[in-house]
């Protein structure tokens, strides 16, 4: 497996949360990871070597849970709306998003490229 990969999406429990195969990394609640769909090599042409690789990138996340193997997780969204009545209080929130997943692996969605599928791999997110 790649260096840079961290896993690979093993479940899709709803249209908000994934399940992450996770057994070669240290992944912890708060990361920020990114589904990809593909990896290209970037090969130096003078010499042949690696200079690394191309991820393009399906989705961004952020893990919710972690367990031995496997994360949890969703497209978060954090806001703090700005509340001219009293601007003093805290009012944020966070809120998880709805992934674009491969249909007949959850529910009917409008096909597109950039559809999560099972196997997908994953990356941190710089």
């Amino acid at each position: 497996m790649n260096n840079d990969i961290i896993g690979k999406v093993i479940k899709i429990i709803n249209s908000d949360t994934l399940i992450i195969h996770t057994p070669y990394k240290n992944v912890k609640r708060g990361d920020n990871i990114a589904i990809v769909a593909s990896v290209f090599p970037i090969i130096n042409p003078d010499d042949d070597t690696l200079l690394g690789n191309y991820y393009v990138e399906k989705e961004h996340l952020e893990v919710v849970s972690n367990h031995d193997l496997y994360v949890v997780a969703q497209k978060i969204i954090r806001r703090k709306p700005i509340d001219l009545i009293d601007i003093g209080a805290d009012h944020s929130y966070i809120k998880s998003i709805k992934l674009n997943v491969l249909p007949e692996e959850n529910e009917k969605l409008k096909s597109t490229d950039t559809r999560i599928r099972l196997g997908d791999l994953v990356i941190f997110q710089k």
